[in-house]
């Protein structure tokens, strides 16, 4: 125990001097973005072969990335620094007229770092997709509270306060005019185009309570959910979409592959809502038993709703390549876009078969999703560690 509480200290020290790691980063941040060569490269072959021919002229179309999980560290085989550089790398799409949005649905810090530092990685991260023609989107992710540092600390104690995500990325993406939303509080926000409606939900929507040391009663990193108040929210903006086709976008699935809660809290009842959308119904949300702190208790209706749906849920989180579909309403899990080394032990095996390398197209993953409501189909077109193209009925 006495060994494992030296080791944290010695990780809180030596993370401190990896400030200036991130600082070497900072003057790209200021002005445009330089991107590596081997990147653009690829990129432009990607826009001419695979997107281009594949998107057409005024669909809703975005460029998205998931799971960056930036460290403060220099790393050739897995997360590290890398995953700032992939962030602003992004902005690559500014040069392609066709895409609509950038996003990135969460974990875009691994949360493992000195409070100090996570904060930099962040306010550097949001800085870069801020800086640039493109509006962004950006999902709080279960490792941007930084709780894994707290869980290696002897203390335990939140090194994040209630509202440090928010303060860092809020006044960036709330201050986009393309960007709609109800409140700045519970993290859902939307983003229309034509009949196209894209909806952003917080899948890491958990009550900042301590107890009486300091220590988190939830931890943010394994604990997901929604709450009553986003709830409601959404409930506002789905009762007001008549006329428009629908994808939401989260960090976290909110069903699995056997239709189950793939969030702590609240999964089956979001995707009910769903469904209840899509049939037009009035209703009553009320999920009363189990943890009060994630009661709901809503009214809905959607009998006027008309000529909408909700299509796709889309999210990142587990590592993973994935799709399935319940009622009609496609699941769709991205890869991420943090380095995983095959011969890491939390490397999935979805990534290890792509043997992801460091200054390799596979040490990046990234898609464009191109929703076309005049054919009906979203399609999927993958770059890096990520399949080249996929597609949906919507």
């Amino acid at each position: 125990m006495l060994f494992r509480g030296l080791t944290n200290i010695f990780r809180r020290v030596t993370s401190v001097k990896n400030v200036k790691l991130l600082e070497e980063y900072a003057p790209s941040i200021r002005s445009n973005i330089a991107y590596r060569d081997f990147f653009k490269n690829y990129i432009d072959d990607f826009n001419r072969n695979v997107v281009e021919p594949n998107v057409s002229y005024g669909s809703f179309t975005l460029a998205v990335i998931t799971d960056t999980h930036a460290k403060d560290i220099n790393s050739s085989s897995f997360y590290g620094i890398n995953g700032l550089v992939h962030t602003q790398e992004l902005n690559v799409f500014d040069q392609n007229y066709k895409v609509d949005l950038k996003a990135h649905l969460g974990d875009a810090i691994d949360g493992s770092d000195n409070p100090e530092n996570s904060k930099t990685l962040l306010r550097l991260m949001v800085k870069s997709l801020n800086n640039s023609k493109l509006p962004f989107a950006m999902i709080k992710g279960n490792h941007d509270d930084n709780d894994k540092f707290d869980e290696h600390t002897l203390s335990k104690k939140a090194s994040f306060n209630e509202d440090t995500y928010q303060n860092i990325v809020g006044g960036y993406l709330y201050n986009q005019p393309q960007i709609k939303y109800e409140s700045e509080t519970s993290g859902l926000f939307y983003f229309d185009k034509g009949p196209v409606r894209t909806i952003f939900i917080n899948t890491s929507d958990v009550p900042y309570k301590l107890h009486k040391f300091g220590v988190k009663k939830y931890d943010v990193k394994k604990v997901r959910a929604i709450r009553q108040a986003q709830i409601v929210e959404l409930i506002s903006i789905l009762e007001k979409s008549a006329g428009r086709k629908i994808i939401i976008f989260g960090h976290s699935p909110i069903l699995n592959e056997k239709g189950e809660s793939g969030l702590t809290y609240n999964g089956i009842s979001l995707h009910e809502l769903f469904v209840a959308f899509n049939e037009k119904l009035k209703g009553h949300l009320d999920n009363q038993e189990g943890n009060k702190d994630f009661v709901l208790d809503a009214e809905f209706d959607f009998t006027n709703v008309n000529n909408a749906e909700i299509s796709a849920y889309i999210c990142g989180h587990k590592h993973v390549e994935k799709s399935f579909k319940f009622d009609n309403i496609n699941h769709i899990l991205l890869n991420c876009s943090a380095l995983m080394g095959k011969n890491h032990g939390l490397t999935t095996n979805y990534n290890k078969k792509w043997d992801r390398k460091i200054n390799d197209p596979s040490e990046f993953a990234g898609y464009i999703v191109d929703i076309n409501y005049q054919s009906s189909l979203l399609t999927i077109l993958g770059y890096g560690a990520a399949t080249k193209i996929k597609q949906f009925e919507i």
